[in-house]
């Protein structure tokens, strides 16, 4: 017989609440206690016959990570949870998001078990096969890396203008996207801070360009939030561009990407149309 704990990392969704209560119901009729772990454990205590269940990778953190079983549906699930708990943060959530998602992704490829939900979550002990349903259905998006764990080595998918942050002298009118040029050296555009898996992830930016063909000079970077350097790319007339960055992340961080002005311009704005991230060949 397996003799516990049961770890369960519940990534959070609008079904986490009866995956909770089925999960518990099961363990309590096989003779399991069921904890709901914060972010820490007091592993003092005996936990033979617990199922300790979270949404925070770290309380599992005394265990090696093959006695972990992770849970989820898709990763748009966990934006629409904290979207509908913070309305005023939306456009923070696809971040704070991705912070959960990597964590776990991370934990699977240390040798995590992951389960796909909807389907029957198998904990051994006794506790007999567990149907989980699915969440209610949302579209898909910025997070689809997160829908597979581990997160695949080919992968495409595309971030809006809306999802990235810009400079606050924007006017009402204004679109996402559209950046006015006149004034002085600043951040135009920055974020979105969603944390990405280890390896090589590309971008690729869309971007009109009205300069009214006096040329201009933008410093552009992509990458690891906390460490990747700005390269001048130069537009001599106007037009569209698209431009096209590569980095290396060496583990799990919030990715950036940031235009700055490096010089004050009298003239001038830019749009940014859109970003395709993409990972493998």
């Amino acid at each position: 017989m397996t003799m516990g704990p049961i770890c369960v990392l519940i990534l959070p969704n609008l079904a986490a609440e009866e995956w909770r209560r089925r999960i518990s119901a099961a363990g309590q009729e096989a003779g399991w206690n069921t904890l709901l772990v914060a972010e820490s454990l007091d592993v003092t205590v005996d936990l033979s016959r617990s199922i300790l269940i979270s949404e925070s990778t770290s309380a599992f953190q005394a265990f090696s990570p093959d006695k972990v079983a992770i849970i989820h549906a898709d990763a748009e699930d966990v934006v629409e949870l904290l979207a509908r708990m913070d309305p005023a943060g939306r456009e923070y959530v696809v971040g704070r998001a991705s912070i959960y998602l990597a964590n776990a992704e991370a934990l699977v490829r240390n040798g995590a078990r992951h389960i796909k939900i909807p389907g029957r979550l198998a904990l051994g002990g006794g506790i007999p096969p567990i149907e989980l349903p699915s969440p209610p259905q949302i579209s898909a998006g910025y997070l689809g890396m997160f829908d597979i764990m581990p997160s695949p080595k080919v992968f495409e998918t595309e971030w809006p203008a809306g999802l990235f942050r810009y400079a606050p002298n924007r006017t009402k009118t204004m679109e996402a996207g559209d950046i006015e040029l006149i004034g002085p050296p600043r951040v135009l555009a920055f974020g979105p801070y969603i944390h990405l898996p280890c390896g090589q992830w590309d971008l690729t930016v869309d971007m009109e360009v009205d300069i009214d063909d006096m040329p201009i000079t933008l410093d552009m970077a992509w990458g690891d939030h906390f460490d990747h350097p700005a390269a001048s790319t130069r537009f001599e007339r106007s037009g569209r561009y698209r431009v096209e960055f590569s980095s290396i992340f060496a583990s799990t961080r919030p990715s950036e990407l940031r235009i700055s002005l490096p010089n004050a311009l009298l003239h001038g704005r830019i749009r940014v149309e859109k970003a395709i991230l993409r990972r493998g060949p």
